[in-house]
């Protein structure tokens, strides 16, 4: 075949690829800039949706998430463990009141092995089992509460807003047993409170809540710390002066955790048994071993919980409870073992990057037979090509997890199916070529 020919040839296959090119990626950048944009999206639904999941962390994603999670290595904090409320005690978990009395039975006996920081991942009501919570179940509860010496955290609740105003929130605070007010108990000072509310991806850590001050006109909105940022801002009060992490708080896209790795789990019985006296245990009626083991809970942050089904989640291939997760989320910050959103701006440089390399470096290299220096003649751009988009995907990969950024996976995978099917007709167009001029080479011989 002609040099005349071959540069034909190439003209065709060039302008072919132009027009797939100039449709396919500003395609690509459009989806991009969509899909960023409904992750930082801040819902403004009646159905308070605040910080959802992109459509990218379901479905076939998901999985992938998944795999980069548990690639990354991220360890939470060793000091986290987690306590869970058996499910088979049902008279606990079904009755509120006797409940209350069990949790100060149960924060006595965490609280006499030594640990840090108790947080019970449970809110509690006004005026549940007396109108102004003077029972002797909420009186044992708070009494226990102030009388351990550490800081203490318990959950906090929000409901939809009647006004449904249509802002940044539709949700509004409950009013909490924990709650002061003139005509309540004294509430111990060492009583914190956090969100309970998880982001609807439970890989994602829950950091701040927009919420209404209460379910009423006139209500301000305000800025809650969630259940696990509570707890980590006590126990590594520097996170608040941290520059880095304080933009973290301030980004609508929360961090990924992972939570193939949580922190020790233990059922309840276990410590009741090992530590609290028999009267506690006959109380709550414990069938307990007769070497039954201490738990050592000296300096940790004990996490307490129940195991119910209403509150279990399927994360990374495997069912955990509520509690669990926010005793891994608790981990997580501890460690910085969390990954950040990359963003926007540095989502479309890998793309550009490619494309002028692969789109008008590498293409002007094969027509020109003496390119400029310090450039290279190369006969099949689309080796190159193939070796160059390798490349690119390796460095959109793993370079982010060099700064704890969660990888571009959607970005590199658009990419992919743009480029995959170019690459394929180009590869098929090339062999047809060489199978053409060696014909044409047998020709001329014979």
């Amino acid at each position: 075949m002609s040099d005349a020919q071959t540069s034909a040839g190439s003209k065709r296959r060039g302008r072919f690829r132009r027009i797939f090119k100039t449709i396919a990626y500003p395609l690509v950048a459009l989806l991009l800039i969509g899909w960023e944009v409904q992750e930082a999206h801040v819902y403004q639904s009646e159905d308070c949706d605040l910080k959802t999941s992109a459509p990218s962390e379901s479905g076939l994603m998901k999985p992938m998430y998944s795999g980069v999670l548990r690639l990354t290595g991220l360890h939470g904090s060793p000091q986290v463990v987690s306590l869970g409320i058996d499910e088979n005690l049902q008279f606990i978990q079904t009755n509120v009141c006797p409940a209350r009395s069990f949790t100060a039975d149960l924060v006595k006996a965490v609280a006499s092995q030594g640990p840090a920081l108790i947080a019970i991942d449970k809110y509690y009501t006004q005026g549940v089992c007396s109108k102004d919570d003077s029972d002797t179940d909420t009186t044992a509860l708070l009494s226990a509460i102030e009388d351990v010496g550490v800081p203490v955290v318990v959950g906090a609740s929000t409901t939809e807003s009647r006004d449904k105003i249509n802002t940044s929130s539709c949700l509004a605070a409950v009013p909490q047993l924990f709650t002061r007010r003139a005509d309540g108990p004294s509430i111990p000072p060492n009583v914190h409170t956090g969100l309970t509310r998880l982001n609807e991806n439970p890989l994602k850590i829950p950091l701040t809540w927009d919420i209404f001050s209460s379910d009423s006109a006139g209500a301000n909105l305000t800025t809650a710390n969630s259940f696990a940022l509570t707890v980590a801002e006590l126990i590594k009060p520097e996170l608040q002066a941290d520059a880095k992490f304080q933009q973290l708080l301030k980004s609508p896209q929360q961090p990924y955790a992972n939570t193939s790795d949580l922190p020790q789990n233990t059922k309840v019985s276990d410590l009741l048994c090992a530590v609290a006296s028999s009267d506690v245990r006959t109380r709550w009626n414990l069938t307990c071993a007769p070497d039954a083991q201490k738990l050592d809970l000296k300096g940790k942050i004990v996490v307490l919980g129940a195991e119910s089904s209403a509150d279990k989640y399927s994360v990374l291939g495997k069912d955990v409870y509520g509690y669990q997760l926010q005793a891994g989320y608790i981990a997580a910050l501890l460690n910085g073992a969390y990954l950040r959103d990359i963003p926007p701006a540095w989502l479309l440089l890998p793309l550009l990057l490619f494309y002028l390399g692969a789109e008008i470096l590498l293409p002007y290299m094969e027509i020109h037979k003496h390119p400029v220096w310090p450039l290279w003649h190369v006969k099949y751009a689309i080796v190159w090509e193939i070796g160059l988009f390798g490349a690119t995907m390796l460095v959109g990969f793993f370079v982010p997890l060099l700064f704890h950024r969660f990888p571009p996976v959607a970005m590199l995978l658009v990419v992919t199916a743009v480029f995959v099917p170019d690459a394929l007709f180009e590869s098929w167009y090339v062999m047809n070529e060489r199978l053409e001029e060696e014909e044409a080479e047998k020709e001329l011989r014979s």
